[in-house]
């Protein structure tokens, strides 16, 4: 038996093979020889990984720049002395050197060891180091700017001729003394430092600093508390307590797959635990928030919300493939998202029916092939969307129950500048004409104690009771998830007095229109016409680009389906300024003015495309609405026997011979309700930890039984569900 030390160093050796090591057959390698070998294999890889992303258009991009050149070294068209913290003008000047990096050593562009072109990305590395532009953004400064000159350095050790020696020495020094320090950041931030830390160590052939590079690039794929970063129900928080899986968790993703690609198969390869939780993350949390190559709106924070395309950008595609490297015990899985992501396959391809709620996050996700739907609330232990560096103006109401309801995956791709932000999808808000910012730019804290919910995997219930310190009403909403819909309740609507003038309104949806929109109106079907619509008693159902909306008690509602005009510049200073209109189905209920207890109920079925599924649906009436009230919300589902509740207060529901007493808020979910051995689920979205008593009367259960659903010292735990059999 060889000692652990030995154990080590033998799978060191094993590890290093890869790199084409002959043991056996040739002398052993010195140390600094086998280092140069993982520096050359590193540095291949990462110029391989720029040749993929080559544009089909790259050599009219440099022929386009070369018109603007200077014999400076610079460009005619940069503003150098520019400090603006977004879309900071001189990043284009490293960010064309690049491209001239790339044409120069891609055998497939004309210009392929072009002698000019050298001698111009020479004299623009140059004329960059002399003038050192710096931003009032730090992000340009320590990210944008050194990535971009690293890795086109990187880039030029594949050329016919190297660099000068001592303009990339220079140009090393500086990104050594201003690009930053990965140790003095978290999350997305620290990857992306450490990444052209990477870049500094390869090219300069420093073991130490590669080391140091990949632990704290590696750092942030930890479980963490009260920090930003992975948390321990597996969503991601950015700038505090604030859900941004998406935005800044695909940062962190890009950076963490960037260096584990590259290390693959070498002593500095990702491994153990960590690549357990990045596979997690990867996999339980960031895919599904994708349907198809759209990912979902309300989890990307500022950018996804208030930025072109950002919502079907290209990146996960390209992560995904690298975990397939990675990762290679969920290769098919990765597959799968692959074919969705590419579009080979369509948006529901591989997909199981899963549900999970984030307490730590306060979020909601509900997946099935056929569809998705989210919820995302805020509460005293979260943040609201942030509106930093002028973006996302208009988002104030957002975080206050949004909903995205995906069947095909674009539904709302770029809708946002037309968006009429009183009518965000599953918000319950004043009709204001403007729409108010938060006090503070970088995310202010929920005011709702009670936002969570209850899931068992594959159904669930979610909560939420808020008062009107930010939407200008209070309100209780509930949503019940099952297999083939989503039942969504609300109850105690009252406006405050800075709302009274305006109307209350409840949005089902708001998204692109796509196709027909079809209502049955008093068992009348009719395909309705482009424009307004309002109907004083609700239509028996509407369905519109694969969703049914259903509306089981009544109520006032408006449609409306028609172009809506916007301007991205309105919700983000650094986007093009000029009017776009896009057409837009919206479906909402009008509470009126001085709301006092208002409420409502509506269902919806995604995956129905005619007018005799929906009727078919409507004659199955599956789903009965038990209790809408200010202290009990209470639906159940016959054909599933599932039976869900949520408490906002201590109290006893009855209904058809049950009895269920609880004597603190809760959210609760019955599986197999009324048999023998009912299952109860049972979850804290105060996460006050402490005890919940439950006392149980049912159907299928000859006895009242008592529960103590003990969540005391449950810490981070304190929101998860917990499950009882009652028999």
């Amino acid at each position: 038996m060889i000692n652990p030390t030995k154990k080590l160093f033998v799978i060191g050796l094993m590890c290093l093979s890869v790199l084409s090591y002959a043991e056996g057959k040739r002398q052993m390698p010195s140390v600094q020889s086998r280092n140069d070998e993982v520096f050359d294999l590193i540095i291949s890889r990462i110029q391989q990984e720029n040749e993929k992303l080559i544009p089909a258009n790259l050599d009219a991009a440099v022929s386009n720049a070369l018109n603007l050149w200077t014999e400076a070294g610079a460009f005619s068209d940069v503003n150098y002395a520019d400090i603006s913290r977004t879309n900071w003008a001189p990043q284009v000047h490293v960010d064309r050197l690049y491209q001239f990096a790339l044409a120069y050593t891609a055998p497939s562009s004309s210009y392929y060891g072009n002698e000019d072109l050298y001698h111009k990305i020479a004299a623009g590395l140059q004329y960059w180091y002399d003038q050192n532009p710096n931003c009032d953004n730090w992000w340009y400064n320590q990210i944008g700017e050194p990535q971009k000159v690293g890795v086109t350095l990187i880039q030029m050790r594949k050329g016919t001729r190297r660099l000068p020696a001592e303009l990339e020495r220079n140009t090393l020094e500086r990104m050594k003394a201003e690009g930053g320090n990965p140790a003095e950041w978290t999350g997305a931030n620290k990857t992306d430092i450490a990444l052209h830390w990477l870049y500094r160590a390869c090219l300069s052939r420093d073991a130490g600093l590669l080391k140091t590079t990949l632990d704290q690039a590696y750092e942030p794929i930890v479980l963490v508390s009260e920090a930003e970063g992975i948390q321990h129900d597996y969503s991601y928080f950015q700038h505090g307590p604030q859900l941004y899986t998406v935005g800044y968790g695909s940062e962190l993703i890009k950076g963490v797959t960037f260096f584990a690609m590259f290390t693959a198969g070498t002593p500095y390869a990702l491994s153990g635990e960590k690549l357990d939780i990045l596979s997690a993350f990867i996999r339980e949390t960031f895919l599904p928030a994708y349907r198809g190559r759209y990912s979902l709106f309300s989890i990307g924070g500022r950018g996804v919300l208030s930025r072109a395309r950002a919502t079907s950008g290209g990146a996960p595609l390209i992560y995904t493939e690298r975990m397939k490297q990675i990762d290679p015990a969920y290769s098919g899985f990765y597959d799968d998202a692959v074919k969705r992501l590419r579009g080979d396959e369509n948006a529901g391809y591989g997909i199981t029916a899963n549900h999970t709620h984030y307490p730590i996050a306060d979020y909601t996700l509900h997946t099935r092939p056929e569809y998705v739907f989210d919820v995302r609330l805020v509460s005293t232990r979260t943040l609201r969307l942030e509106h930093g560096n002028g973006e996302n103006l208009k988002t104030y109401y957002v975080s206050d129950g949004c909903t995205n309801i995906a069947v095909r995956g674009g539904e709302y791709a770029d809708i946002f500048p037309v968006w009429n932000w009183t009518r965000v999808p599953g918000i319950t808000c004043p009709q204001t004409e403007t729409i108010p910012l938060p006090p503070r730019e970088w995310g202010v804290q929920g005011t709702s104690v009670f936002a969570g919910g209850v899931s068992d995997g594959r159904y669930g219930v979610t909560a939420y009771s808020y008062n009107a310190d930010y939407t200008g009403n209070s309100a209780k909403k509930g949503w019940f998830f099952f297999d083939d819909e989503v039942v969504c309740l609300g109850s105690g609507i009252t406006a405050n007095e800075s709302a009274a003038e305006y109307e209350i309104n409840t949005t089902l949806n708001q998204c692109l229109l796509n196709g027909p929109v079809t209502a049955s109106v008093q068992n009348t079907i009719s395909v309705l016409s482009q424009g307004d619509h309002s109907f004083a008693d609700a239509p028996d159902w509407a369905l519109h680009d694969g969703v049914g909306y259903f509306f089981p008690q009544g109520g006032v509602i408006g449609l409306s389906a028609k172009p809506q005009s916007g301007n991205w510049r309105d919700i983000n200073t650094s986007q093009p300024d000029g009017i776009i209109t896009k057409d837009v189905f919206t479906l909402w209920f009008n509470h009126g003015k001085n709301t006092v207890s208002g409420s409502y109920v509506y269902t919806v079925v995604p995956g129905k495309t005619t007018a005799d599924e929906m009727e078919a649906y409507l004659q199955q009436n599956e789903v009965e609405i038990y209790a809408n009230t200010d202290s009990i919300q209470a639906v159940y589902h016959k054909g599933l026997d599932i039976l869900g509740l949520v408490f906002y207060e201590a109290g006893t529901f009855e209904h058809d011979g049950m009895t269920i007493q609880v004597d603190k808020p809760c959210t609760i979910l019955f599986r197999d309700a009324k048999k023998t051995k009912p299952a109860m689920y049972i979850a804290d979205p105060s996460q006050s930890q402490s005890q919940i008593t439950v006392v149980t009367a049912l159907i299928g259960v000859s006895a009242v039984k008592t529960m103590v659903c003990d969540f005391t010292n449950t810490a981070v735990f304190a929101g998860a569900t917990k499950v009882y059999t009652i028999e």
